[in-house]
This record gives structure tokens, C-alpha cells and sequence, in this order.
């Protein structure tokens, strides 16, 4: 009898209509299904495939070293590591410009305004193959020059919005 009522509860509710797709939906992306299963693809929404990725941030770090090459600084370093990635012709003459000036550390911290104007001058668009090591050489500076280096963030930050 109460299987009865039940029966007749759930036949009195009336069935709720077809979901339409949302724009929600519509986004959802085929992905490969990894579950006992006769489908090969199943569809995950947008929150379903951030919770699936995976994002490791370490392996960008690997590239940074603790210290320099003995003797030397991270400027050299790098600017001879980029010397031998880049072929433009404005970083070979920044390049050659540059290399008496940076080879050991006091060099480099008595030599700090002429390598960062040169460094800034080379953030232009007409350089625009050169403005990846341009930025790497910022960021080694500013390992060589530690706290020397924040009053010259402002002319960074300006050179960079130009």
C-alpha cells in the first residue's frame, strides 16, 4: 500500500520539461574518456577541464642559477648566452658595445647607468627581435645590482609602456 502511494506521488508530479543547452554548454570540449567504457570521447565543461590541468611552475625555474660562472657575473652570462641565440643586428652591436664593460662585478656596478641606458634604449619596436634577450639582460642586471636596482624600476616600467 505505501508502494501504492508512492507510485501515484510520482505520477501526479508533473515531468519537468527538456533541458535546453546552455551557452555554458556549448563550450564543452571532446576530451579522451579514461573510464571502463564502451565511449572513446565523453564532452567536459570549462570547470571540469581547469580541475584536469595540471600547472607546474618549477620547471620555468630551471633555467636560473644560483651563481655566477666564477669570475664573472649573471650580465656576462647571459649576454654571452644570448649573443649565440640572437642574430639580430642591434643586439650584436649592443653585444660588442657592451662586453668590456660587464666582465667582472665592480665593472659592472661602477659601469650600472651606461649598460641600463643602453639596455633601455634597446626596448623599441623597431628592435622587436631583440626585445626577449633585451628583457632577459634587465632581469640578469638586476641579480648583479640587487638593491641598486629599484631606482632604475621606474625607467623599466616607462620604457616599456612607450
Amino acid at each position: 500500500s505505501e508502494r501504492k502511494s508512492q507510485i501515484l506521488i510520482a505520477l501526479s508530479i508533473p515531468l519537468p520539461l527538456p533541458i535546453m543547452a546552455t551557452p555554458a554548454d556549448s563550450r564543452a570540449v571532446k576530451s579522451l574518456n579514461n573510464s571502463e567504457g564502451s565511449n572513446r570521447f565523453v564532452f567536459k565543461n570549462f570547470r571540469e577541464r581547469r580541475n584536469d590541468t595540471e600547472i607546474k611552475v618549477f620547471r620555468s625555474l630551471d633555467k636560473v642559477k644560483a651563481d655566477p660562472s666564477q669570475g664573472s657575473t649573471f650580465f656576462k652570462d647571459c649576454l654571452v648566452e644570448l649573443r649565440e641565440l640572437n642574430t639580430a643586428a642591434n643586439f650584436i652591436l649592443f653585444y660588442e658595445e657592451m662586453l668590456p664593460f660587464v666582465q667582472t662585478l665592480p665593472l659592472v656596478i661602477s659601469q650600472k647607468e651606461l649598460i641600463f641606458s643602453k639596455l633601455v634604449s634597446g626596448l623599441q619596436m623597431k628592435a622587436r627581435f631583440s626585445l626577449e634577450a633585451f628583457l632577459s639582460l634587465i632581469a640578469a642586471l638586476s641579480r648583479d645590482l640587487l638593491d641598486s636596482f629599484i631606482p632604475f624600476l621606474p625607467r623599466v616600467v616607462n620604457s616599456l609602456v612607450t
